[in-house]
């Protein structure tokens, strides 16, 4: 059974309060208030998604002490959120234990919810953490959801996605402002990750210099997870050859997010023109719209601007994105141009046929209902 005793950083800092936790602490803090200043959230209720990790712990932390420099009174308040998953027995009641504890020193409040306990995918465990924290801000009257990912979290996931075969705005990698679902009940929830650009080893650092401890989730340490294999082999493998591997990938996804910004634009466009409804999901055929006395717009006809549009719209139906992959949104594109077989199968039981000027998708449980 895992070791249920809380990490505590390993050395006590040969300074305890003094310069070198002070310049660790603060830069940390600048670079928190540089991303999502106090003046945004002072006034609006904050919902932090804290695991007991040192991601989660520091941001908290963090928050919290700028919120007590603000220059005047906050009006807001802050909920500390906890999903216990319930898959490491010991190790994960102390997790939660361990995260009450700390808001009750830091003087918010606390919001706990408890996962099946079985094992899933990573999917699934994300769907069931997301579906709590939207209840705990629906149920607080919150507007933001914090969470602690920082750059290394978003390397990871480009590079995840790149060996998956994403397109362009996979390479975006995590976002830093969404809303938390694209339901119409949840569009006024923002998840905000204000540490996405800060380094992972200056988290640490400024928590055991100001010996503030954590919990340490020894699953983490498990290759065989895709993720983990990662962030444990391929990472120190990169930047073991390239020692600015993290920062420079981090520069490139900036760089992308900025046309991933035109591709949303143009995404929006396509969705209008295209979708004639998303309950049930009906979209025109691409190849009669282009034939049309006043054809749709070439560039919304562009292989990679379509893909993006059904993933959307696909979300936005509630269907399953986790299965699908390059190969499947090629297939669901070549039945909108026209080509191939009038019918396809795509994964989540979902399928898609296309009739003389429209494509419908359905799952098994309402195609008779649809006649």
């Amino acid at each position: 059974m895992p070791d249920a005793t809380p990490k505590i950083n390993d050395t006590t800092p040969s300074d305890p309060g003094g310069s070198l936790a002070t310049e660790q602490w603060e830069q940390l803090l600048v670079q928190l208030e540089g991303r999502f200043p106090a003046s945004r959230y002072a006034d609006l209720g904050i919902v932090v998604g804290c695991s007991g990790g040192a991601d989660s712990v520091a941001l908290l932390r963090a928050l919290m002490e700028l919120r007590q420099r603000s220059n005047h009174q906050p009006a807001g308040f802050v909920v500390a959120a906890h999903f216990n998953h319930r898959l490491r027995g010991a190790a994960s009641d102390a997790d939660q234990a361990f995260v009450k504890q700390l808001a009750g020193q830091l003087g918010v409040a606390f919001d706990a919810g408890l996962g099946s306990g079985r094992r899933s995918d990573e999917q699934h465990a994300r769907q069931e953490r997301y579906r709590f924290f939207n209840d705990v801000m629906r149920r607080r009257g919150a507007r933001y959801l914090l969470l602690g990912h920082h750059l290394e979290d978003n390397v990871e996931t480009v590079l995840f996605r790149l060996m998956r075969g994403t397109g362009p705005t996979g390479l975006t990698g995590i976002a830093p402002f969404r809303e938390l679902a694209s339901s119409d009940d949840a569009r006024d929830f923002v998840i905000v990750r204000p540490l996405l650009g800060t380094r992972r080893s200056l988290i640490r650092e400024a928590l055991q210099a100001k010996n503030y401890p954590w919990r340490e989730d020894q699953s983490n340490q498990q290759s065989e997870y895709r993720r983990n294999w990662i962030r444990n082999e391929l990472l120190p493998m990169m930047t073991g050859t390239f020692a600015e591997a993290i920062p420079s990938i981090g520069r490139a996804i900036e760089g992308q997010r900025g046309w991933g910004k035109v591709i949303e634009i143009l995404v929006g466009r396509w969705i209008d023109v295209v979708v004639v409804s998303h309950a049930p999901l009906v979209v025109h055929r691409l190849d009669r719209l282009a034939r049309q006395s006043e054809p749709i717009d070439p560039l919304l006809l562009d292989s990679s601007i379509v893909v993006e549009s059904l993933r959307k719209s696909w979300q936005r139906s509630g269907f399953p994105l986790g299965m699908m992959n390059q190969t499947q949104w090629r297939r669901l594109l070549d039945l909108l141009c026209g080509e191939g077989p009038d019918r396809i199968h795509l994964p989540g039981e979902i399928e898609a046929v296309r009739s003389e000027n429209v494509i419908r998708f359905r799952r098994p449980d309402s195609a008779a209902s649809s006649g």
